[in-house]
């Protein structure tokens, strides 16, 4: 079975296509990409509702929805998947799907972070291929047509695929001697992303590895302009080496003042330390200092043993770290923490415990919490 939700909707299942022309309606297409994407664990039926109405379901939401649900049995029963492809127990759908079940947006997913390890094993070839793979998938438009919180939000995370396989891709392609692939996929990057100084840093390597020198420092122009006019922030040390590069000097450059410079080697170089909370370990680490505690909760989307790659996120840490005791962790099933069945996500109470836990592992009686768009945060106040 091949599920795509890219350009457009549609299952194949042997030699049956179901297209999204014979589902029933948005609000079908809706509900099978919705349960597609979460087809590893049993979905709550208010939350299906909400996304096939938009976080406000009508009155009669429950009929409605049974009425879809009705309809969208039938086509799966149709494409050959059977008549038990969607059940229904104790207030929740899931989807059942065979076990070699291809789709298309969790293989890019799964593709990037295959580059990324060949990148870090420096198998340029193996990541330029994979990277290929989850570029060629994510440039796709995740549901055309289709609107809404969740759309948008699988949208904005497909692009950060799309946006961590061109750099990838940038990566390899010039230690491959490949400066115009290098190229082409460090500029489509920034484009995604024009205040991400990371790309502009593949950006300028793959120009100056291309000869193109005037090219190159207009990108860094660029850079340094936007990180100081927009974020109030000066290029890391990495972007200002390759500029110093650029000018052909011998010494590195001078940087803006940095309140945390003093404390960054210390932070990159911070110890993996583990915390047990129940029969979970959740990897933390600490950064020292003479101020008060700062727990910061990952957002998840990067583990902690990979934030100071991030130059900008490193140098936030880094301001941090030079006033306060940062303690920062991965929760239960993100990065170096131990992982969790896809069938039991994390409750906000687990996650609770292994805050609770990684301060007590580090000492910690009092801290200030500190989490950037997480949902952590509520159980914690």
């Amino acid at each position: 079975m091949r599920a795509y939700l890219t350009e457009r909707l549609r299952l194949e299942v042997g030699d049956r296509v179901v297209d999204q022309a014979s589902l029933p309606g948005r609000q079908g297409r809706l509900a099978l990409a919705f349960l597609l994407v979460e087809h590893h664990r049993p979905v709550p039926r208010d939350e299906l509702a909400d996304v096939l109405w938009a976080g406000a379901p009508p009155r009669s939401w429950e009929k409605g929805l049974a009425v879809v649900v009705s309809k969208l049995r039938a086509a799966l029963a149709e494409s050959g998947l059977g008549d038990r492809a969607l059940t229904y127990a104790f207030g929740c759908y899931e989807l059942h799907l065979p076990t070699d079940a291809w789709i298309d947006v969790e293989a890019a997913e799964d593709a990037v972070e295959f580059a990324e390890t060949a990148r870090g094993n420096d198998d340029a070839i193996e990541a330029l291929r994979w990277a290929a793979t989850a570029a060629e998938i994510t440039r796709r438009t995740f549901l055309p047509g289709d609107e809404g919180l969740w759309v948008e939000a699988r949208r904005e995370a497909l692009g950060v695929v799309l946006r961590r396989a061109l750099e990838c891709a940038s990566a390899a392609a010039l230690s491959l001697g490949d400066a115009v692939a290098a190229t082409a996929a460090a500029r489509e990057a920034v484009a995604l992303e024009p205040y991400r100084e990371q790309s502009y840093l593949h950006l300028i390597r793959a120009q100056t590895a291309d000869g193109n020198r005037a090219d190159a420092l207009r990108t860094y122009e660029r850079c340094r302009r936007l990180l100081s006019e927009e974020l109030g922030v000066a290029p890391s040390p990495q972007t200002e080496e390759a500029y110093v590069a650029l000018l052909g000097a011998e010494t590195s450059a001078p940087t803006a003042p940095d309140s945390g410079s003093e404390h960054a080697s210390s932070v990159t170089g911070a110890k993996v330390r583990y915390a047990k909370a129940d029969d979970v370990y959740i990897a933390y680490q600490v950064i020292d200092c003479a101020g008060p505690d700062l727990l910061l909760f990952s957002t998840g989307m990067l583990p902690i043993d990979s934030m100071d790659e991030e130059p900008s996120l490193a140098r936030f840490h880094a301001r941090l770290a030079s006033f306060r005791r940062l303690i920062r962790f991965d929760l239960r099933g993100v990065g170096l923490s131990d992982s969790v069945a896809t069938s039991s996500p994390p409750t906000l109470e687990q996650w609770m415990h292994d805050a609770l836990a990684v301060m007590d592992d580090a000492g910690s009686q009092r801290a200030a919490v500190f989490a950037p768009q997480n949902a952590a945060l509520d159980v914690m106040t």
